[in-house]
């Protein structure tokens, strides 16, 4: 994506399916989420809201048979990247786009230091 005007958005999505093995969980969604902004994403358990997050820091590629079909895109430094361009550290993508899980599973420290590990 060359365009470098962000229109008050910071993530979006091109038609992005994922899957587990053969089942589809998410499929064909295209999304714009603004800067500055609080979305949310609500659902019934097991419907793909998880699935979905990790798609923008790249958790999900270490779960085996699980692929994913389209485009997901982040405002880094005032720039539309690909978030699955290799070229980005994974490391800097991961400070851009935090997740925060359903049963929180800290490392052994303490509060402080679980949170600014990342950082």
């Amino acid at each position: 994506m060359t365009e470098n005007k962000s229109n008050g958005i910071k993530i979006k999505t091109v038609n992005l399916s994922f899957y587990y093995n053969r089942r589809q969980v998410l499929k064909e969604i295209s999304v714009e989420f603004p800067e500055r902004s609080i979305s949310a994403i609500v659902g019934p358990s097991g419907q793909g809201k998880s699935t979905f997050l990790m798609i923008f820091n790249r958790l999900w590629e270490t779960i085996p048979d699980a692929r994913m079909e389209g485009e997901a895109f982040i405002r880094l430094k005032n720039k539309w990247v690909n978030i699955y361009d290799r070229s980005i550290p994974l490391p800097e993508l991961r400070r851009s786009a935090g997740m925060v899980f359903q049963t929180p599973n800290p490392l052994p420290m303490s509060i402080f230091k679980n949170i600014s590990f990342p950082l």
